[in-house]
């Protein structure tokens, strides 16, 4: 990245540095069982603010003659929409969706199920498939008008060019019964949620409920954001339990530029930022670290290390124990 009043940097992974000593230390907390610690060496400094999509002012830094400094608005500028950045930006919103069904869901069976709607066509337009999702949503939550009723809704596109959603659903009341091999639904049932979905779009298509459940791992959010961006492909390098093959990460591609592929209900809960919590104090609550992040950002011309920064996934269990995935509905529904 560069600008007028910033220099090129490059990332270099695998940096170890004493991340006890940090400057910023910070814990962002996914639900009661999972947390990220980011560490930096020094603090960023912001040279820009995002106006909208399109457009970004550059920050200027006046130093003042009693040694203080005033940050001002200056040059306006667009972004560059290259698709290296596209995808970035994609990642990024996949982390924040990770994040978020952490935060929210824990696969407790009876008030969390897993619905996924399908159209009969090869339908393509993906902001039509949101705006069906809208229209449906409304007509099944009069179906439940004593409940509370959230959702993440994921739309996904599929190798044929088509689209279908998944959505999470959440309620504060029981809404399936029985076990998880053979759930009931006592006020969902499968031939109303369907005949409602066709009336909104018209037509054949299908909806597939599942209860969420979980047997051993507890990282829900890791499991489902990989179901969401991994892609069925006979070549592909993740083998999973059904015998398909799927390639790692490759529907992040499949994404429109600057389409927003994951939405929520306003009763979905942000995850929560603390400052100044250090590395051992988030160990000392959270026993165990995942996995881990090192990077060093370099200056590209004299090759000075300007900063480091370390990402720390913290969860209660260990994660060597957590090999057996959720009992979720992870089959696809109709083949790419």
């Amino acid at each position: 990245m560069s600008d007028s009043n910033t220099k090129k940097v490059k990332v270099q992974y695998g940096e170890t540095w004493d991340i006890r000593q940090a400057v910023v230390q910070r814990l962002i907390r996914q639900g009661p069982d999972h947390a990220v610690g980011v560490y930096m060496e020094k603090p960023v400094q912001v040279n820009i603010r995002k106006l909208d999509k399109h457009r970004y002012v550059v920050l200027d830094r006046i130093r003042h003659q009693d040694g203080s400094i005033e940050v001002v608005p200056g040059e306006i500028k667009e972004f560059n929409h290259s698709p290296i950045k596209d995808r970035r930006d994609v990642v990024r919103s996949h982390r924040e969706l990770r994040a978020r069904i952490r935060t929210n869901f824990n696969a407790d069976f009876g008030k969390q199920v897993f619905l996924t709607l399908t159209y009969k066509e090869n339908m393509t337009d993906g902001e039509r498939l949101y705006r069906d999702w809208k229209a449906y949503w409304k007509r099944v939550k009069r179906t439940l008008p004593d409940h509370q009723l959230d959702y993440i809704a994921v739309a996904e596109p599929q190798g044929r060019g088509a689209w279908h959603m998944h959505v999470l659903v959440k309620s504060n009341q029981v809404i399936v019964t029985g076990e998880a091999t053979s759930p009931n639904y006592p006020f969902w049932t499968y031939k109303m949620l369907r005949t409602k979905w066709r009336e909104v779009i018209g037509g054949g298509g299908s909806v597939k409920i599942t209860p969420l459940t979980m047997e051993g791992d507890k990282d829900i959010g890791t499991y489902l954001g990989s179901y969401f961006s991994n892609f069925e492909s006979p070549d592909g390098e993740v083998a999973v339990n059904d015998g398909k093959r799927y390639k790692k990460a490759a529907r992040i591609e499949m994404y429109p530029p600057g389409f927003k592929f994951w939405r929520c209900s306003c009763g979905i809960q942000k995850t929560v930022r603390e400052d100044d919590v250090s590395y051992d104090q988030a160990v000392a609550e959270f026993k165990h670290v995942k996995n881990q992040e090192d990077i060093a950002v370099v200056d590209d011309a004299t090759d000075r290390v300007m900063n480091r920064i370390s990402r720390r996934h913290f969860q209660v269990t260990d994660p060597k124990l957590s090999e057996n995935p959720p009992n979720a509905p992870m089959d696809k529904d109709t083949p790419d």
